[in-house]
Formats: C-alpha cells, sequence, structure tokens
C-alpha cells in the first residue's frame, strides 16, 4: 500500500508540472497529498514550516543563489562569462567540449545556485543547436558529474566512512563510470552542437590566461570552500565583495544587480522542496522502504541497488547513503568495492530524476521550461547509465 501512497504522491507532483504548475505550487501539492495520503494531522504542515524556516541549511542555499546570482550578473555586466567561453573556443576549438568542461569545472563549487552560471555558459555555446529542454538538462546533467565521483563532497566522504571503502579505492574503481557519464551527454545532446568555432587569433596562453581572468571568482570561490573550508555563503560574499572592486561596479549598477538576484518565484520553490522533504520525513516514508525492497524476490545486490535508487529519487542521497549503506554492507555477501560502486552511482543517476533535486529546479526555471522537460530528456540518459553500472558491477565482481 505505501508502494501506491508514493507513487499517487510523485505522480501528483508531475501531474502539476506538466500543467505548468511553478515548482512551489508543485511542491505544496505533493506535501498536501501526503498529509491525505497517510492521514496526517494538518498541523504537520504548521510544525514543518516552522523547521524549515529554522534550518540553516534553507537559507544556505537561499543566500548563496541570492550571492552567486548577484555575481553573475556583474559577471554578465562586464561580459566576463562570454570572454570565458571565447576563451574556451580558443584552447579547445571544439565547442562540445566546450560545454561538458565548463559545466563540469563549475560543478566544482558545492552550491545549486551556480547551475544558472552553467546554463549561461551552455546557452552562450550551444545557441540554436540544442532546445531549451536539452540546454537545461545539459546544464544540470554536467554540472552534476563531479558530485559522483569527487571526494570533497559530503555524499563521497559518507559513504566511504560508512562503507570502510577507502577515497582512492572508490576513485580509482568508479573512474570508468564517470567516462560514461561524459560519453552518453555527448551521445544524446552535445553532438548536435557543432564541433569547430570560427578561427580565433592569439596563442594558447593568451586564452588560457583570458580564461582565469574571467573565470577567477568561481575559481576563488572553490578554493576558499575546498582549501579552508569556509562556508559556501560567507565565500560567495567576500568574492562578491572584491568582484565590486575589481570591475568597479559603481552604486547604481549595485542597486539594479541587487533587484535582479532575487527572484521571489524561484526562492519559493527552493523552500518548498525542503518543506516537502521535511513532510515527505515526517510521513516515515523513507523508512518504509527497506521492508518493501527486502520482499522482492531478487539478490540481495540487485534489491539494494534499486532500495538506493527509489530512496534517493524520494528523499536525497545523503539520507539514503547515511541509513542504508551499513545495511547494504552487513547484508551482502562479500560486499566491498563493486558493491559500493554500484549503490553510490544509483545514488547519484536517482538524483537527477529526483523532484526534491533543488538544482534541476533552477535549470528548468532558468531556461523557462518544468522539471518535467528536464526528466524526460535526462531519463534515457539515466537508463543506459543504470544498464552500464549494473554491468560494470558484474564485471568487477569478477576481479575484486
Amino acid at each position: 500500500m505505501i508502494v501506491l501512497k508514493i507513487a499517487v504522491v510523485f505522480a501528483v507532483i508531475m501531474i502539476a508540472f506538466h500543467f505548468k504548475r511553478p515548482l512551489w505550487q508543485s511542491m505544496l501539492i505533493g506535501a498536501a497529498a501526503i498529509l491525505l495520503l497517510f492521514w496526517m494531522n494538518p498541523l504537520v504542515l504548521v510544525d514543518a514550516v516552522k523547521n524549515t524556516c529554522a534550518s540553516y541549511t534553507t537559507w544556505q542555499l537561499i543566500l548563496a543563489m541570492i550571492f552567486i546570482t548577484f555575481l553573475q550578473r556583474i559577471l554578465e555586466k562586464r561580459e566576463q562569462l562570454k570572454l570565458a567561453v571565447d576563451s574556451m573556443n580558443g584552447l579547445f576549438q571544439d565547442r562540445r567540449i566546450n560545454a561538458a568542461v565548463a559545466s563540469a569545472c563549475l560543478g566544482m563549487l558545492p552550491s545549486a545556485a551556480v547551475v544558472t552560471v552553467a546554463g549561461e555558459i551552455i546557452d552562450d555555446t550551444a545557441g540554436d543547436s540544442l532546445t531549451n529542454e536539452e540546454k537545461a538538462t545539459c546544464a544540470t546533467y554536467f554540472r552534476h558529474i563531479p558530485e559522483s565521483f569527487v571526494p570533497t563532497f559530503t555524499v563521497i566522504l559518507l559513504g566511504c566512512s560508512l562503507s570502510g571503502i577507502s577515497i582512492s579505492q572508490f576513485l580509482l574503481a568508479f573512474f570508468p563510470m564517470v567516462i560514461a557519464l561524459f560519453v552518453l551527454g555527448f551521445f544524446f545532446y552535445l553532438r548536435k552542437i557543432p564541433k569547430h568555432n570560427a578561427e580565433l587569433s592569439g596563442k594558447k596562453s593568451e586564452h588560457l590566461l583570458n580564461l582565469f581572468k574571467s573565470l577567477w571568482s568561481i575559481l576563488l570561490i572553490i578554493l576558499l570552500i575546498m582549501a579552508f573550508n569556509m562556508d559556501v555563503v560567507l565565500a560567495v560574499l567576500i568574492v562578491c565583495v572584491l568582484a565590486l572592486i575589481v570591475y568597479k561596479v559603481n552604486w547604481g549598477e549595485i542597486v539594479t544587480f541587487a533587484k535582479n538576484s532575487v527572484d521571489i518565484t524561484l526562492l519559493l520553490g527552493i523552500f518548498t522542496v525542503f518543506l516537502f522533504m521535511n513532510v515527505m520525513g515526517r510521513a516515515g516514508i523513507i523508512a518504509a522502504l527497506p521492508d518493501l525492497f527486502s520482499k522482492l524476490p531478487l539478490p540481495a545486490w540487485l534489491t539494494f541497488a534499486l532500495l538506493f535508487f527509489v530512496g534517493s529519487i524520494v528523499a536525497g542521497s545523503q539520507a539514503v547513503i547515511a541509513a542504508f549503506i551499513p545495511l547494504a554492507f552487513s547484508t551482502v555477501a562479500n560486499a566491498g568495492v563493486p558493491l559500493f560502486v554500484l549503490l553510490m552511482g544509483m545514488t547519484y543517476a536517482a538524483m537527477q530524476l529526483s523532484p526534491t533535486h533543488v538544482c534541476v529546479a533552477i535549470a528548468a526555471e532558468y531556461f523557462h521550461v518544468t522539471m518535467g522537460d528536464v526528466f524526460k530528456k535526462t531519463a534515457p540518459i539515466i537508463a543506459c547509465f543504470f544498464v552500464i553500472l549494473v554491468g560494470y558491477y558484474l564485471l568487477l565482481g569478477l576481479f575484486l
């Protein structure tokens, strides 16, 4: 019965997307569906709102979104993002590489807000070669590839800690799947972009220097977070202040940029995603999943693979990894690197199709499409990756 209820909740959300309802409305409809289907006291929603308002995670993302958008407006006005694209064109002479590499590099920054910067670069690079739905898909898909393996992200550190698998073991074993992710994204969408650009004058060293000049602000944010473990909001705020000085932004521009950095509809959407997840947790959905999947007539490794996939779509990768990695490694015989690669790959893949994934919502809003549109374009890639990942798990099992 709980499977049916979960399916109904997500079907209701997808129907809302289909009818072009904004994210905040879709999430509230989903939360209301949970209250009705699980016979929960309506006051639970009031408590969920209070907890969401009191959560630093919520405000961290909202503030980071505002500050990064402010920085983006400065970079746009000073044509720094255009310079970055031109510089990459001069270095690689391949627009397809530019689209993938630029988005993936930006993905090193652990903030959902940076997906708008990736979106602008892809929009500028792809031109009319891709539809808005495809551009939104590429922006969020390639931007998230680093999150599947880079050990500065919480899910990787948490997974390695709970499983006992070292980071070096995981990186070495997972690297072929990283290649697979890039190849799949290229095959489905990037190959539609013309390969060559008009020849740009200048030496490679000049283009490399210009690339650094155009993206120093993003690189500095990444450095502050990774090297000094600085809070993302503080790091972005510091860089915004430096950008005001470096680019000699006047007071009138500051006021204009500030106004354009606050999108109430998008910020409300982010808030309601966290609210929806809060209500879902109170319904006990994630806690009920292991018992459901244990009844399936499947091998233990495949049962856990599906549990991690579905669980990540419903509750997010971090919650699933924290809850079920110990259970998986204590249940599956000879669990080791192959199982860990399988489960981590499943959580990554699932997050690209989760309505609770804020980055997808931001990318969809940026390109004026719906999350449903992005999911439709992403689903074929994830289906192929699912098959490749399972095959790779079986192959690893023969050697490890």
